[in-house]
């Protein structure tokens, strides 16, 4: 009987004593974004494992283990999955061996859409091996102060399958790059997790269908808060086309499955495309994706005896960040200040242009007010108006019958 994922995410808690730790190696990498900040990138590889061949249970291979966070009281902004061999070289579909799908979970906090699940799913990467760069989402790359903060009590465990296409065994090591900021500055925003799956809290598989068009639809989601969009990545099977995020059925991000080939067959998943930036979320926003699928187009896989087809999956992990509201309008302080700021700038520049085009202006302005011969004098009855005798003294100027040339 084969298990995924899913179908263990509910048993995490009740197998903390069971999960053996990965054998850890890190190597130092050098940091992408924020160097001034003491940035740092490492290559962390957790133990090997060996997948069995093809010809016991379809060259599936379950694992799962606890895995150290790359750091403690920092802030996560890149991270990306792979897989290689002993000797430091990829393992991929050219060579046979699939990273079928990992998904890493926080143990030290509640997952952001099932309440019932132990752990929160921050990452999932399947043999596209997208990258999450979240320094790179609403702005130009690698300047976004945004990331996934790692608390001291946080701790991760990995779990996923490792697929073998051989007759015979290949031992493997799954591997992560992590870029993270040791002691992030205050500005710094958390970024927070959200799955979204076809499956929905319950078994990601999803039965596939030979030979035709086909699609899957997630359980809706209610947004309760003010949210921006940073990252969306999308996650399917051979047979893939697309997968749309929609929210109020109106389509936000797209995620495009793009097709490479490799010496077993033609035709995989290669890549997925992310979308940076997707809009922003109101509370009440109904949020819900659906995966698109063509085994006409794109050859699905099968198992072993090549009699039946392999389940599917339909997933998107968006990455949103809490956003301030001004007086009931969707964008934040920030951008009010900056306009403020604007305004002044532009109108301090405009007079300035101004008096240096018409030098006299000023001063024939400034004449004008003294020609007006302002005084001082009372009210009309200021004893009604409950002021004291100072508060009803005005400024009044004789009657001019036109303003100067100016």
């Amino acid at each position: 009987m084969r298990y995924h994922v899913s179908i263990l995410l509910p048993v995490l808690s009740v197998l903390t004593s069971a999960i053996v730790a990965a054998e850890i190696a890190t190597t130092n990498l050098t940091a992408q974004h924020f160097p001034e900040l003491g940035s740092r990138r490492v290559k962390t590889t957790y133990g090997s494992h060996v997948v069995q061949s093809r010809k016991e249970n379809d060259g599936m291979s379950q694992f799962q283990s606890a895995i150290a966070p790359p750091c403690v009281d920092c802030t996560i902004t890149f991270m990306q999955a792979g897989l290689e061999y002993l000797d430091g070289t990829t393992a991929d579909a050219t060579t046979n061996m699939w990273m079928h799908h990992v998904v890493l979970l926080n143990r030290g906090r509640k997952d952001s859409v099932c309440a019932d699940m132990p752990a929160q799913r921050f990452f999932a990467s399947g043999n596209e091996r997208t990258a999450i760069d979240l320094t790179s989402t609403f702005s130009a790359l690698g300047t976004q102060h945004l990331g996934y903060p790692v608390a001291e009590n946080d701790t991760f465990v990995g779990s996923g399958e490792l697929m073998n296409m051989l007759d015979t065994p290949q031992e493997v090591m799954l591997f992560m790059v992590w870029e993270f900021i040791p002691a992030p500055p205050i500005y710094f925003k958390p970024a927070v997790p959200f799955w979204l799956d076809v499956g929905g809290c319950g078994d990601s598989d999803v039965p596939a269908k030979p030979g035709k068009q086909f699609e899957y639809i997630s359980p809706v989601l209610t947004a309760s808060s003010h949210w921006d969009i940073a990252f969306i990545g999308g996650h399917l099977h051979d047979g893939g086309t697309h997968l749309d995020v929609i929210r109020n059925d109106e389509i936000v991000c797209t995620t495009e499955a793009l097709y490479g080939t490799s010496g077993f067959a033609t035709g995989h998943i290669a890549r997925m495309q992310s979308c940076l930036n997707a809009g922003s979320t109101l509370p009440g926003d109904q949020f819900y994706i659906k995966a698109y699928y063509d085994t006409n187009a794109h050859t699905p896989m099968t198992t072993a005896d090549n009699d039946t087809l392999e389940p599917v999956m339909g997933i998107a992990l968006a990455y949103l960040v809490a956003s301030e509201t001004t007086s009931g309008s969707w964008f934040s302080r920030v951008m009010l200040i900056y306009v403020v700021l604007t305004a002044v700038v532009v109108t301090g520049l405009a007079g300035l242009y101004t008096a240096r085009q018409r030098p006299d202006a000023l001063n024939r302005l400034l004449e004008h007010f003294r020609g007006r011969q302002w005084q001082r004098v009372r009210t009309t009855d200021p004893e009604t108006d409950g002021l004291d005798a100072e508060d009803g003294l005005l400024l009044h100027g004789q009657k001019q019958t036109k303003y100067p040339n100016i």
